[in-house]
């Protein structure tokens, strides 16, 4: 795919990526602490993206961390992994285009 689709498509790809990383990190540690300036956020999230990449599983990556994944030198081609969002915005391709 080239073009513009192949832009779309890779950005709809890497908005979706961003979103479960943030939903994750909501979930997993800013909703459980509390943080009152943001020294306090700095130390939490920066141990939860410590915690993501060398402890927790990925099921993403077969059950690794990506620090494994990384160490290991194993490539891994995401775009295999790409899977339609619903929630996403799709233009709808019905419309007929006015020239």
């Amino acid at each position: 795919m080239g073009g513009a689709g192949a832009w779309t498509t890779l950005a709809s790809f890497a908005a979706s990526v961003i979103e479960r990383l943030w939903r994750w990190l909501k979930y997993e540690a800013v909703y459980l602490h509390e943080m009152t300036d943001g020294f306090a956020a700095e130390r939490v999230i920066g141990e939860w993206i410590a915690f993501y990449n060398t402890e927790r599983p990925n099921s993403a990556l077969a059950g690794a961390t990506p620090a494994e994944v990384y160490r290991a030198g194993r490539p891994v081609d995401m775009m295999e992994r790409l899977t339609p969002c619903p929630h996403l915005h799709r233009p709808n391709s019905s419309k007929k285009r006015l020239i």
